[in-house]
């Protein structure tokens, strides 16, 4: 996917603002922090968008309705997914509109989710915290067991992106990506966007590395055992290609003596009939 280079965003956004666990009286949603009731900052100046089910209707009915859709069909990850795409077309220029209609030309202001919902479009963030929100609530009635987060990372030159990540009790993990249509098992995402953390992609390339000098380990010991296992078998062949090559002189001597016997015409003619054969 090219060069690229990852950082915890919340981490740059905090600095920025000069902000520590809070955010204008809210908690800041970072990587496997709460979503319900916080404020998702941005690593560059934009709004600060507010997501809390109580407070703002859309986001209660989109809880409601996300919870009635499971039990029809049981499939919570899916379920998370589909309702985001539902609600959220993807439209970054609408977004904008929003965020300067609503922050009068200031950056950091707090918008709530609702506001997005209300007109049916997003980008990224906005999607990553309505699926995040579901999954949150669907732990919470426990529906499912596991953990679930909102990520975020930048690849350059394409940029910053975000979504959410759910890992069930087994440590499976799944991305719930609304924006690029991908909803699946991370390992299945080669090629969409790189979803591992820092730490997981350390440890991938310890274990490719790992799993690379076992395989040097397993072809140097097959060619050891070739060598204890056949010695005999090169011995003997050796053997009896030592005897054919006396044969073969014993023959090239009896040939030599008894051609001296004979006439001189008749042994070159022998002579000339052996190296032709």
């Amino acid at each position: 996917m090219g060069d690229f280079s990852k950082s915890d965003r919340t981490i740059i956004a905090k600095k920025r603002l000069h902000a520590q666990e809070f955010y204008k009286g809210r908690h800041i949603i970072a990587r496997d922090s709460p979503i319900d009731g916080g404020v998702y900052i941005g690593a560059n100046p934009r709004e600060a968008i507010v997501v809390d089910s109580t407070k703002y209707e859309r986001t209660g009915k989109i809880i409601a309705q996300a919870i009635e859709r499971y039990h029809l069909t049981g499939n919570a990850i899916k379920t998370a997914y589909d309702i985001t795409r539902e609600h959220l077309r993807y439209d970054n220029k609408e977004v904008e509109n929003i965020e300067e209609k609503l922050s009068e030309g200031k950056r950091d202001v707090k918008i709530s989710l609702d506001e997005y919902l209300y007109k049916g479009v997003g980008v990224c963030r906005h999607m990553a915290l309505v699926s995040a929100l579901i999954l949150e609530k669907f732990i919470e009635e426990e529906f499912i067991f596991g953990e679930v987060s909102v990520d975020r990372n930048v690849i350059s030159p394409l940029g910053a992106h975000a979504w959410c990540r759910y890992t069930d009790t087994n440590e499976t993990i799944f991305i719930i990506d609304p924006a690029k249509n991908y909803v699946g098992r991370i390992e299945d995402a080669q090629g969409i966007w790189i979803y591992e953390r820092d730490d997981e992609e350390k440890k991938e390339k310890r274990d490719e590395q790992q799993k690379e000098e076992e395989r040097k380990r397993e072809n140097q010991k097959k060619e050891s055992q070739k060598e204890i296992i056949f010695p005999e078998k090169k011995e003997r062949d050796n053997s009896e290609q030592n005897n054919k090559q006396d044969l073969t002189n014993k023959k090239k001597s009896g040939f030599s003596a008894a051609s001296k016997q004979l006439h001189p015409m008749f042994r070159n003619f022998l002579h000339k009939l052996y190296r032709w054969s």
